[in-house]
């Protein structure tokens, strides 16, 4: 594919090169009618700016994109460090970058990440943004998504099963013998927090037991507050939290409170991270292999790369109970 000049986009939008740049650099700068000419010219010619001069002409750099989350959770820090040792070995560095649930910050990294020539992209997604991943797999760039791919689209994906997630952590507390159950649930419209809650609630509703959702931001702050609405009920038995996060928040005001872990209340998170392990009262939890996935999503993007058909596009990680001190004593 021809690279397109700058000085060509100019012309064809009747504007000096100079306003081509400040339409990407300094886009306040550039008249609302003059900016929408200059982006018909960039659509038209398929101009992608970079400004890597060197890498612009060789092509693409030995860089793959990946598009988290959020950093601050140490499940997405582990699948990002799962993913860049796996590129590692392939000889390739990696671009990490946080959306934070930004609909507009995925917009702008995909696009920096077309911009910088990389050889493929790994992707959290808020949503599912068909025409940016259209537009890089046009550029020969593939993409691997780390949450199930829609029905209907060919884009490859790795995630956990967390409807039976749900399932399993739901049974783990009625065998425990729990009756009413707390369910801090996270942020419900983000599809993996919702899918525990969905499926956690199939099977408590199943078994007679009574469970009401709490949802809540994804963090320990939440946790806590969570904590504290659960002890000024005083009936709950049992709480199941969408991650760990929420979890231990809970577990820290259990704790102030002085109310017995399990004894009392059984506690129960998700994602099994590193410090669940070792907290006071050591945290039962759904396990998700973080790096694993991250392994397994980096292959399948090389994969791809090197023009070989992944033997699976959809591979899913059914999640594993770890019970521990928190639910079982």
């Amino acid at each position: 594919m021809k690279d397109v000049k700058l000085s060509e986009v100019a012309r064809l939008a009747g504007v000096s090169p100079g306003t081509v740049s400040n339409a990407f650099n300094r886009p306040s700068v550039v008249a609302p009618e003059t900016l929408e000419r200059v982006m018909a010219a960039v659509a038209a010619l398929n101009y992608v700016p970079n400004g890597a001069a060197r890498q612009l002409r060789v092509g693409t750099n030995s860089t793959i994109g990946i598009l988290l989350h959020d950093l601050k959770n140490p499940f997405f820090a582990d699948l990002g460090e799962g993913a860049e040792m796996r590129a590692a070995e392939h000889g390739f560095s990696t671009l990490i970058a946080t959306s934070n649930g930004s609909g507009e910050k995925q917009r702008d990294y995909l696009a920096l990440f077309e911009e910088q020539r990389v050889h493929g992209v790994l992707l959290q997604p808020n949503d599912f943004p068909a025409a940016a991943l259209d537009q890089l797999r046009s550029r020969g760039i593939p993409v691997v998504l780390l949450d199930p791919a829609p029905d209907g689209s060919d884009v490859t994906s790795v995630s956990g099963d967390d409807l039976e997630g749900g399932r399993m952590a739901a049974r783990h507390l009625i065998e425990c013998g729990r009756r009413r159950v707390a369910m801090v649930s996270g942020p419900l419209e983000e599809r993996a927090f919702a899918e525990r809650w969905e499926g956690a609630r199939e099977e408590f509703e199943r078994a007679g037991v009574e469970v009401l959702p709490m949802p809540s931001d994804a963090t320990i702050q939440a946790g806590r507050a969570a904590g504290e609405s659960i002890i000024a009920d005083g009936g709950f038995d049992a709480v199941f939290a969408g991650n760990d996060i929420l979890a231990l928040g809970v577990l820290h005001a259990l704790r102030v409170a002085e109310i017995e872990v399990p004894d009392r209340v059984a506690v129960l998170g998700y994602d099994d991270i590193e410090i669940s392990r070792a907290a006071i009262v050591p945290l039962s939890s759904m396990r998700q292999p973080a790096g694993e996935m991250g392994r397994v999503a980096v292959q399948m993007l090389f994969d791809q790369i090197e023009g070989r058909e992944p033997e699976q596009t959809r591979v899913v990680f059914t999640p594993k109970l770890v019970a521990r001190s928190s639910t079982v004593g």
